[in-house]
């Protein structure tokens, strides 16, 4: 029986695939490293349409500059999903107040089953950017002893809630 000459292709397709999903596998999950043991003051920055950052209940605004809250509760923004070194972070939230808006900003790992830090947070409104940039609505900081995994930040709003936010900050003060 001879095979048609897409066969070998096919086939060939189908082995690199499964070789890439078993090393994604046995290997991940693989999370963003933020600091190495021994640096302070990293910062890095994520903003609303890089890829890291990802809404549940809000919708990226025209501009695609930020996710802005739609009337519906949830996780506004999440991720990115960090690796971290022990050590001292904070992290800052930018964005806009369109009216009175009072979400819960937390830092959670192991995807949200350990909280690192957490606030409900009344913000009044409406509050703009000043210059053209974002303005800071929150700031949480934490320690850990241990490293973490999947580390996420949210912003979690309710049905009256109405904010954008633009972008996480994420500031090592100290990794060990």
């Amino acid at each position: 029986m001879r095979l048609p000459p897409t066969a070998p292709a096919a086939l060939l397709l189908t082995v690199l695939t499964g070789t890439v999903l078993l090393i994604l596998w046995l290997g991940g999950p693989f999370y963003r490293p933020i600091c190495a043991p021994g640096q302070h003051g990293v910062v890095t920055q994520f903003i609303a349409n890089d890829g890291h950052l990802y809404t549940a209940s809000g919708k990226l605004n025209p501009g695609g500059s930020g996710f802005e809250a739609t009337g519906r509760g949830g996780a506004l923004l999440f991720g990115p999903y960090a690796s971290l070194p022990p050590g001292r972070y904070r992290v800052t939230w930018y964005g806009e107040v369109q009216s009175p808006s009072a979400p819960r900003f937390d830092i959670v790992s192991a995807p949200g089953a350990r909280t690192l830090a957490q606030a409900e947070v009344a913000l009044p409104g409406p509050s703009g950017s000043a210059g053209g940039h974002p303005a800071a609505l929150h700031s949480l900081t934490f320690a850990t002893t241990t490293p973490v995994e999947g580390v996420e930040t949210r912003v979690l709003v309710r049905e009256n809630d109405r904010l954008v936010v633009s972008k996480v900050r994420l500031e090592a003060e100290s990794c060990n």
